[in-house]
């Protein structure tokens, strides 16, 4: 008889066919369920910052996203999804060290949901292509995150600003003002949204008098002051902006006269919460002086829809269902965009399950961080998702999310 050569993978493909079916034997024959755990590396601020409680509360949708998920018999149905918890400390260099905790310690992930701040995610989603692990993303909006040469598998279902620079622009144009201004905080994600959002002013011909980072707050607003700037955009984490309204506050840059323009990722009380933090000698009610009638760009967190979201739940009967599940946490910041995050993931590891056995006679449970064939396979399912979430539409262009940007006046 003659004998047959295998290749490294013919072997492979026949130990992993092999292992599935004795599996599929072994259960049917005990008549038990069995199922194979895919863990998701979960990365929250929970603690060393401002957005704990908002981190708290973000990692309560995604595991109560799990528990649905799990729950049915049409998504990954031979698979329980499981949670790893990691606290990023709101610190990039400590994320990072929690990142290769994730990938250097059993069990293996097979995606990471988080962080939260773009400044994190960068570090974190630039490593994660070398351990092929697809990274998502609740509330990351930097348009440096749009690399795909740096960050190829790195997807939000939070609208980033590619969209938001184009609805500022639009909205400018919409009062016929033609000169603003911009302070932004010196980090990556802010100073890649206002490079971006100068250069679409400019095609408008819409000045910008005055750019700065925040350096000394005082100054910043004086400089302001002194050129008579009144349309002003501010791109700043919650401390930061504290320090420039406070400043706004103090030199009189507020009033009727004066239109401030905001991100939309503040919690609901933002400046209340975060104002004893921040060390900043300001009272609350001044602080609400200065944003009174601020204007804010940001995704709708429950839209009102006729298509019933594909985990079931109405408005109501969602905010009921995780009031139970949480032992009554707030609904806390891009909540809806958390549990989206998990269902989009679901769904395409779902899609990549069904590929794997069809073309490769393997499944989701043969991956390790080498295996580049299925997270490219992920990324290319991940792509073409089309379903409803709770916050609307889910779609992804490149790993950004479509959606549509509305305009909030806070009152």
């Amino acid at each position: 008889m003659r004998s047959v050569r295998l290749t490294a993978i013919d072997k492979m493909i026949f130990h992993q066919f092999l292992r599935v079916f004795l599996i599929s034997i072994a259960c049917s024959s005990f008549m038990v369920e069995c199922k194979d755990s895919l863990h998701i590396g979960m990365m929250q601020p929970l603690t060393g910052g401002y957005s704990n409680e908002a981190g708290l509360t973000y990692l309560k949708f995604a595991e109560m996203a799990i528990r649905d998920i799990n729950a049915r018999d049409d998504i990954l149905a031979d698979y329980e999804l499981k949670s790893s918890v990691y606290d990023t400390q709101h610190s990039a260099p400590y994320a990072t060290k929690q990142f290769l905790e994730i990938v250097t310690t059993p069990p293996t992930k097979i995606s990471i949901f988080g962080p939260v701040f773009s400044y994190i995610c960068t570090p974190t989603a630039a490593l994660s292509r070398y351990w092929n692990l697809l990274q998502i993303s609740h509330t990351a909006t930097s348009m440096e995150l749009t690399d795909r040469k740096i960050y190829p598998y790195f997807f939000r279902t939070a609208i980033s600003d590619i969209s938001y620079n184009p609805a500022r622009v639009s909205f400018v144009q919409n009062y016929n003002w033609t000169k603003v201004g911009v302070i932004f905080e010196i980090t990556d994600a802010f100073i890649h949204a206002t490079r971006n959002l100068q250069e679409l002013l400019r095609k408008k011909e819409i000045v910008t008098v005055l750019s700065e980072g925040i350096t000394s707050p005082d100054d910043n607003i004086i400089g302001f002051k002194n050129k008579d700037v009144r349309i002003i955009f501010l791109f700043a984490y919650s401390p930061k902006a504290l320090e420039i309204l406070c400043s706004a506050y103090n030199l009189d840059m507020y009033g009727p006269k004066y239109v401030w323009m905001m991100p939309g990722f503040y919690y609901k009380n933002w400046f209340a919460d975060d104002l004893q933090e921040s060390g900043v000698n300001c009272t609350v009610s001044q602080i609400q002086e200065v944003i009174e009638g601020y204007v804010s760009f940001e995704n709708e967190l429950l839209p009102v829809s006729n298509e019933k979201p594909l985990a079931g739940y109405t408005i109501k009967s969602f905010k009921a269902a995780f009031a139970n599940f949480s032992n009554g946490l707030p609904l806390y910041g891009s909540y809806s965009y958390s549990y989206d995050a998990i269902w989009a993931l679901a769904l395409g590891l779902n899609g990549t399950d069904e590929i794997l056995k069809q073309q490769q006679f393997r499944n989701l449970s043969s991956f390790n961080y080498n295996d580049s064939a299925l997270v490219e396979t992920l990324v290319d399912v991940m792509n073409n998702l089309s379903f409803i979430g709770l916050s609307g539409r889910i779609a992804f262009d490149k790993g950004n999310r479509i959606g549509n940007v509305i305009v909030a006046q806070y009152q």
